[in-house]
């Protein structure tokens, strides 16, 4: 029976189209760092490491939460009934290198790895250096309200394609077309772009995808940090209340901290916000479950990758007609080459692209490509507020966390803290440090920031701050 791996795309990709971590050589390079003894995993890690252990005349200590366990095998392995910790230890053939460092060489690549910390405001220092924006000459949308696009025309949405994350779906970094020249892997890549536009001709043809949206204007101001949405234009009874994030590290550079209620004129002023939402996901589980049916999974994960890159398109489309109904986007002059969610300069913050998931979903490194808000150098996107359960529990197995119980319980008792049980539905470090992870692959700077001691749940919960570098 074939299993079902639509989903798995990283584990079906490890095995049918390896790639060789040659960034780690590079890193390696840089740090000065070279390896003592090295091993590829084909029979598991317990096995390779006793090979080192035999040849080094050494012994060793494995912790089992520091297993880097890819979130997708993970699962899979959870979903047969299997000990993800045992298919780690007995498992292999995806091509990763187990390898051993001097002892002095550790603290390089712990500080390559760590991040800096990130010195936090508070929230009062943080809104006393907001941006004091002028708000001369709005322009006015031509409608208010929501439409909604129903079957866009795919062809149109090819036309808006940035082709560079279809190629990090296969591992191959590179930018779109220089990627298809590149003297390790351009073969490679011009073999996929083929495939590709042959399935995305077919998909368009045959009408094998189809692409929805929503979009609209609304009357809005500022109130304090939050921006109030009204039913209408006369502004008297409130739709609803957006409360946006306000950027809570120091600046050094006279540069302000923003939050997206910035670009909302106060009260007084007669603002506009717009939003939109789209897919292209529209017949893609059909598509995949035919390919699946035909054992071809090749083809299974390039549709998903398709569909990715279809509705980042309709999301650039969507932007350009919004901002030309808007009026102030009918004098620019953008390209294809310059598409309007890639100028930082000219998106003013002003239209608020939605996108609905949970912390998970940043685990796909693709998700992040997603969010073109923060693709300038040094633009930036923080996964607040992360219940870690691993976090948790190491609070409560200590003594602050031991005697915040106990006053909240009234009594003596001491938490019980399990910390060998798996707990599938919970974010632990491993969630955790996977995004961090996935963000890192996907190219931006990515760092676990210490909540403010002050907050409630500061002990329990994770921040994860994204950077375009």
């Amino acid at each position: 029976m074939q299993p079902a791996l639509s989903k798995y795309e990283y584990l079906v990709g490890r095995q049918l189209k390896p790639i060789a971590r040659t960034d780690i050589v590079f890193e390696l390079e840089e740090l000065g760092v070279k390896p003592t003894s090295m091993i590829d995993i084909s029979d598991g890690l317990s096995s390779e490491v006793l090979h080192l252990c035999k040849n080094s005349t050494t012994g060793c200590r494995l912790y089992e939460d520091k297993i880097p366990i890819d979130p997708q095998t993970y699962d899979r392995a959870r979903e047969f009934g299997l000990d993800p910790t045992v298919c780690a230890l007995n498992g292999g053939e995806d091509y990763e290198l187990l390898f051993t460092i001097r002892q002095e060489d550790y603290e390089k690549l712990r500080q390559q790895h760590s991040g800096s910390q990130a010195k936090l405001l508070s929230f009062e220092a943080a809104c006393a250096n907001a941006p004091r924006l002028k708000f001369d000459e709005l322009a006015r949308p031509e409608f208010t309200g929501a439409r909604v696009l129903e079957d866009f025309s795919l062809a149109t949405l090819r036309e808006f394609i940035d082709w560079s994350p279809f190629f990090h779906t296969w591992e191959l970094r590179g930018v779109y077309p220089k990627i298809l020249q590149h003297e390790k892997h351009g073969e490679e890549a011009r073999k996929l772009f083929v495939d590709a536009q042959k399935l995305l001709e077919e998909i368009i043809a045959k009408k094998l995808l189809r692409a929805n949206a929503v979009y609209g204007f609304f009357p809005a101001n500022r109130v304090g940090e939050d921006v109030e949405l009204y039913t209408d234009a006369s502004r008297a009874q409130k739709l609803t209340t957006l409360h946006f994030l306000r950027q809570q590290m120091e600046k050094t550079d006279g540069t302000p901290n923003w939050s997206l209620a910035d670009f909302i004129a106060p009260n007084g002023a007669p603002d506009f916000i717009g939003g939109f939402a789209v897919s292209t996901g529209f017949g893609l589980d059909e598509l995949v479950k035919k390919f699946k049916a035909d054992h071809d999974d090749y083809n299974a994960i390039m549709a998903e990758a398709l569909a990715d890159r279809l509705a980042e398109a309709f999301a650039e489309c969507l932007h350009k007609r919004a901002r030309e109904e808007w009026g102030f986007g009918k004098v620019e002059k953008l390209t294809a080459d310059n598409p309007v969610g890639r100028i930082a300069e000219s998106i003013g913050g002003r239209i608020t692209g939605v996108q609905v998931g949970l912390v998970l979903g940043f685990l796909s490194g693709k998700v992040l490509g997603q969010f073109e808000f923060f693709d300038r150098p040094g633009g930036q996107l923080l996964l607040g507020d992360i219940p870690n359960q691993s976090k948790r529990k190491r609070f409560f197995a200590s003594a602050a966390g031991v005697r915040h119980h106990q006053a909240f319980t009234g009594n003596d008792e001491v938490p019980e803290v399990p910390f060998n049980v798996l707990e599938r539905s919970k974010i632990d470090d491993a969630v955790v440090l996977g995004i961090v992870g996935r963000a890192r692959a996907a190219g931006f700077d990515a760092y676990v920031v210490p909540q403010a001691p002050d907050l409630p749940m500061a002990n329990r919960r994770e921040d994860v701050l994204i950077i375009r570098p």
